[in-house]
């Protein structure tokens, strides 16, 4: 999904409003967007674009709540273990 944002601002100068826009028109970026392996709330991977279109924050919520490093934080709503969080910011 990371690589997909990047190649869509690098084609766009923007970062896109939806994950779906990664994924439309005649030339998608990516042709099938990847899924939690649980695929169900809160196991669904949120992308947020800042009002900007020039960061984003890509979310998945962590099954263990033992899990750690660079990208791990505290649990973010609905969450209860922990979330990895990836925040572009360009």
């Amino acid at each position: 999904i990371r690589k997909g944002l990047e190649e869509y601002f690098v084609n766009n100068n923007v970062y896109p409003a939806a994950l779906t826009d990664l994924t439309t028109g005649s030339a998608p970026i990516v042709k099938t967007m990847p899924t939690d392996p649980k695929n169900a709330s809160p196991f669904v991977y949120t992308y947020t674009p800042a009002n900007t279109n020039s960061t984003y924050t890509l979310t998945a919520c962590l099954e263990n709540d033992q899990d750690s490093g660079a990208s791990v934080v505290a649990a973010v709503a609905p969450c209860t273990t922990k979330t990895f969080e990836v925040v572009n910011g360009n």
